[in-house]
């Protein structure tokens, strides 16, 4: 559940492409046949930041991960990309993309660090990432930010403040978190980008949108860092005798290597198979939306 709204980060993708082609990134709203027609071209030119073609698993999350994107919330596209009869021509090309990398055996997936199925379990249910403890409830809301924006520059942790994020409403009433542009822009390409949000998933214990809230409420109002020690911290806070209050964090902040090195930490806190970093967790989720899409 907590990769639902992932797919944010593939609609970035193709939504920058469209920006190339059309001037607008405005695709949600198009007609079937038009957009059908362009991601017939997009899955023939899409390529990574290097200039090279993307492995087998990445076109795939591609794929799904764009239909789940119109027909979740807030767009609710009855569309279907992926079967549609408008979209047979498109899929037909990338069925032969797909043909043609297990040919030329340019699968990248095996040179990935991806993270396994048991992993994604154990994380699921590690207590590292709890809301109900200053320390636990931070590692939450980081792995929930680099889940769904990809993470920032490693000079772009320590300057967040509690303005870097902005909490929104829908035309449906569905919350959602997004980046400030100012800031995105500078730190945190694409992050910026208005299809780059993390919705709430009303209902879910782990909505990362309440776990957000809940942490910006117990930020001590005297402290603009985003990222200060939880009061929990032995040399920071006051240990075990934090509980009962209403504010939860210190006003000293994290230094940039515990806030770059958490996913390693996680790794090792909720007994992974091996030691994952950032960017291996944002890899991961393009993969579970292309199962998850399939189930």
């Amino acid at each position: 559940v907590a990769f639902r709204k992932s797919n944010t980060i593939i609609s970035y993708l193709f939504a920058d492409w469209f920006m190339q082609k059309t001037g607008t990134e405005e695709f949600e709203e198009m007609e079937e046949q038009e957009l059908a027609d362009h991601l017939e071209t997009f899955y023939v030119e899409v390529r990574d930041r290097s200039g090279q073609p993307y492995g087998l698993q990445s076109m795939k999350a591609l794929k799904y991960g764009i239909n789940r994107h119109l027909q979740n919330p807030p767009h609710n596209r009855d569309i279907d990309t992926v079967k549609g009869v408008a979209f047979q021509s498109a899929n037909q090309t990338f069925d032969g993309i797909v043909k043609r990398l297990i040919l030329e055996d340019k699968d990248q997936t095996k040179h990935k660090n991806y993270i396994t199925d048991e992993d994604w379990t154990r994380l699921g249910n590690t207590p590292s990432l709890s809301t109900e403890t200053p320390g636990t409830l931070q590692s939450k809301v980081i792995f929930d930010i680099i889940i769904h924006f990809g993470k920032p520059s490693k000079e772009g942790w320590k300057p967040m403040t509690k303005d870097t994020f902005k909490v929104s409403v829908d035309s449906k009433g569905c919350k959602y978190v997004q980046v400030s542009y100012d800031y995105g822009k500078k730190f945190w390409p694409g992050s910026e980008n208005k299809n780059t949000v993390m919705y709430e998933q009303r209902g879910e214990k782990k909505c990362p949108v309440a776990s957000f809230e809940k942490y910006l409420d117990l930020l001590d109002p005297l402290c603009d860092s985003f990222w200060p020690y939880g009061l929990d911290h032995a040399n920071y806070g006051r240990g075990k005798e934090w509980k009962g209050e209403n504010v939860w964090y210190s006003r000293f902040p994290i230094g940039e290597s515990h806030l770059t090195g958490t996913m390693k930490r996680l790794s090792q806190e909720a007994g992974l198979s091996k030691s994952y970093t950032n960017q291996c967790f944002r890899t991961s989720v393009a993969s579970r939306i292309m199962y998850c899409s399939i189930e």
